[in-house]
C-alpha cells in the first residue's frame, strides 16, 4: 500500500517507445506510451501510427518494428494525433529505454514539449543491477524475471510495455529508495544539450 512517506508517491511517470523509418534523417512512424503513477501501471500501451513522408521502412526498420509499407500507408498524419501524443507526454517525467533516439526523434515533432526530467531506462538498470553483462532490452527482461507472453506482441507497444515492467523491477530493487529525488536531479539523463554522438537501437525483443 503507498503511504505518505512512500518516495513513489505522487510520481508521475511516461514510459516511451518509438519507430522510425529506418531512413535518413528517420521518420516517426509509431508510439507508445505507458503510464506509471505512483510506481503503479495504470494506462497502457497507448500506441498510435504515423504516416512518414517516405512511406517505404528500411528492411530494419520491417524487422525491428514491424510496421510495413502498407501499414504506413493506412495510418493518420501527424497532425491529425499530435495533440494525443502531446496530452499523454506533457507533465510526466519522460523514461525511454533508448532516451537520446526517441527524445531526439518525437522533439522534432513537438518542439514545445520539454519534460519535467528524463531517464535513461539503460543507464538506470547499470546503476540498480551492477554486473550487467550488456544492457540491450532483452537482457533486462530476463534481469527482470519477465513473462513475455504477457507482454503485447509486438513493436513499441510491446517496447513500451516491457520498459514499464522493468522499470517496477528497478524501483523495487533500489536499495537507496531515493530514485525519484535522483530523477529529478538529472541523474539518468542523457546530458545537455541533448545532442547524442549515436542513439542506441532497442531493436525486436528475443
Amino acid at each position: 500500500m503507498m503511504t505518505v512517506s512512500d518516495p513513489l508517491a505522487g510520481t508521475r511517470l511516461a514510459v516511451l517507445a518509438v519507430a522510425d523509418n529506418g531512413r535518413r534523417p528517420p521518420e516517426l512512424t509509431e508510439v507508445a506510451v505507458v503510464h506509471l503513477d505512483d510506481g503503479i501501471l495504470v494506462r497502457g500501451p497507448l500506441t498510435w501510427r504515423v504516416q512518414p513522408n517516405d512511406t517505404t521502412p528500411t528492411r530494419q526498420a520491417v524487422k525491428d518494428f514491424g510496421l510495413r509499407r502498407a501499414d504506413l500507408h493506412a495510418a493518420p498524419e501527424w497532425a491529425q494525433i499530435a495533440e494525443y501524443v502531446s496530452e499523454v507526454l506533457t507533465g510526466r517525467v519522460l523514461i525511454a529505454h533508448d532516451l537520446s533516439g526517441g527524445y531526439r526523434l518525437l522533439r522534432g515533432y513537438l518542439p514545445d514539449w520539454q519534460p519535467p526530467a528524463v531517464v535513461d531506462l539503460a543507464r538506470l538498470a547499470r546503476v540498480v543491477w551492477h554486473g550487467l553483462p550488456t544492457d540491450d532490452l532483452s537482457t533486462l527482461a530476463q534481469t527482470a524475471g519477465l513473462n513475455p507472453p504477457t507482454a503485447p506482441a509486438r513493436g513499441t507497444p510491446r517496447t513500451a510495455y516491457t520498459c514499464a515492467q522493468v522499470l517496477r523491477a528497478l524501483l523495487r530493487a533500489d536499495a537507496s529508495r531515493d530514485l525519484p529525488r535522483r530523477f529529478a536531479a538529472g541523474e539518468f539523463a542523457v546530458p545537455a544539450p541533448w545532442q547524442p554522438q549515436m542513439a542506441r537501437r532497442t531493436g525486436p525483443l528475443r
